[in-house]
C-alpha cells in the first residue's frame, strides 16, 4: 500500500475505492464457498490448459528480448546472456545452444533448443555460484513445471508440486500485490507511481498473460486432481502440450 500523502488526486482515490469494492468481492465469494485464491471453474468436469510447451517457449524468448533491449525486469537477462557466454567460451560445442537462445540465433520455436537453457546443469550451476539465485530459482522453477508435463518416468506427487506449486510460486513471488489489484493503464500509471494491476500488459517486465497461464494450468491440473477423480486417473500430462496432441492424432482418412 502507499504511504499516506497530503493530498489525494482523484484517479488516486478512485484506485482506492477500487480496491474496497474488490476486496468487498473477494470475501463474498469466500462466504460463498468461492475463494478465488484456490478455485478453478470447471463446467461439466472440463479443464482449459494453454499449451505448457508454448508458453516454455515464450518465457525464454521474451528473455531473449530483455536481453536484446536491455530493458529492466524481474530476472537479468544481460546477467544471464554473461553466464552463458563465459561456458560457451570454454566448451562452445556444449554450451554455444544457451548463447544462440538468448540471441535469437537459434530454432525459437524448437522447445529442445530454449528448454536446455532452463535444465542445462552447469549453467544453473554457474548462475548459483555467481550470486545469481533469483535468475537461478526462477529458471529451475520454469524448467520443472514443463518438465512435469514432458519428462517419463515422474511420479504423481513429484508432476504436482513441481507443476501445481512451484509454477504457481514462481507467479507469486513475481507478482506480488499486482496479482490481486485489478488496475491496468502500464506505463503511464507506473510513471505516475500508482498501482499496478493484474490487467497490465506485464508483470516484472514478463507477458503477464504468460505469467498468468503457469498459475491457470497449475490450478486446472489441481482441480481435476481433487474432484474428477475418474479422469485424472488416466491423466496424461502429455495432453497438456499441443506438440504431443498434434503428433498422436490419428490419422484423417481421405
Amino acid at each position: 500500500m502507499r504511504t499516506a500523502a497530503a493530498t489525494l488526486t482523484r484517479s488516486e482515490m478512485l484506485d482506492e475505492l477500487k480496491l474496497v469494492y474488490m476486496d468487498a468481492c473477494r470475501a463474498e465469494c469466500a462466504r460463498l464457498g468461492w475463494p478465488l485464491a484456490r478455485h478453478y471453474y470447471s463446467p461439466r468436469d472440463r479443464c482449459f490448459i494453454q499449451c505448457v510447451g508454448h508458453k516454455m517457449k515464450n518465457f525464454v524468448q521474451n528473455l531473449a528480448s530483455l536481453a536484446a533491449s536491455g530493458e529492466s525486469a524481474f530476472l537479468d537477462a544481460a546477467a544471464l546472456l554473461g553466464v552463458a557466454r563465459a561456458l560457451a567460451e570454454k566448451q562452445p560445442a556444449v554450451y554455444n545452444g544457451l548463447v544462440a537462445a538468448l540471441t535469437k540465433t537459434t530454432d525459437m520455436q524448437g522447445e529442445d533448443a530454449l528448454a536446455w537453457l532452463l535444465i542445462c546443469p552447469a549453467f544453473l550451476d554457474e548462475l548459483w555460484a555467481r550470486g545469481h539465485e533469483k535468475e537461478y530459482a526462477a529458471l529451475e522453477a520454469v524448467a520443472m513445471g514443463y518438465l512435469a508435463c514432458d519428462m517419463p518416468g515422474l511420479n504423481d506427487a513429484t508432476r504436482t508440486m513441481w507443476m501445481e506449486m512451484l509454477n504457481s510460486l514462481l507467479v507469486y513471488n513475481i507478482a506480488g500485490d499486482q496479482l490481486y489489484m485489478p488496475f491496468g493503464g502500464g506505463d503511464k500509471r507506473e510513471e505516475k507511481g500508482r498501482y499496478l494491476g493484474v490487467r497490465e500488459g506485464k508483470i516484472g517486465g514478463f507477458p503477464a498473460q504468460n505469467l498468468l497461464a503457469f498459475v491457470s494450468n497449475a490450478g486446472a491440473r489441481a482441480h481435476l486432481r481433487s474432484n474428477c477423480k475418474a479422469a485424472y486417473a488416466e491423466l496424461v500430462e502429455l495432453s497438456f502440450n499441443q506438440r504431443d496432441v498434434e503428433n498422436c492424432a490419428p490419422p484423417i482418412e481421405r
